[in-house]
């Protein structure tokens, strides 16, 4: 998957700005082999944003699962008090929360400031019938916080 045009100097830090490339354009080789060499798999950019938030701006579901399963906290909190689960519940497909479900992401860490559930607002959001179906049927073994 070629990366999204989203430049990586958000990330100043020279081997993070390395693996943010790599994640952004989904090389999964070169994800290990840059993890492999010590680059921090929870590095932080500009305003706070984490690797596993940069999967998603650049719609790299690939990189997203293979930050994953080198062990990235979806817990993280940006400068914003955002977490990836946050960006995945606004994203227009719902591979993202599959992904994060997939790998036991807590359903139930709300937003900092708004105090909302992000797997929860992502059902109860204006998704289409299908999207909100496919996310409902990824959802069926968490719980929710309701």
């Amino acid at each position: 998957m070629p990366a999204k045009n989203i430049e990586h100097k958000a990330f100043s830090d020279p081997k993070a700005a390395l693996l943010a490339e790599a994640v952004a354009s989904g090389d999964v080789k070169r994800i290990h082999n840059l993890i492999d060499q010590g680059i921090d798999v929870n590095s932080r950019g500009d305003k706070g944003m984490n690797l596993l938030q940069w999967s998603l701006l650049n719609t790299s579901s690939e990189g997203l699962t293979a930050l994953l399963d080198a062990g990235a906290d979806p817990t993280q909190r940006d400068d914003f008090g955002d977490t990836v689960l946050r960006l995945a519940k606004m994203a227009n497909d719902p591979i993202y929360l599959h992904i994060l479900v997939a790998h036991h992401a807590d359903a139930n860490i709300p937003q900092s400031l708004s105090r909302d559930e992000p797997l929860a607002s992502a059902l109860l959001g204006s998704r289409d019938p299908a999207e909100r179906h496919a996310v409902t049927l990824s959802l069926s073994h968490v719980t929710l916080n309701r």
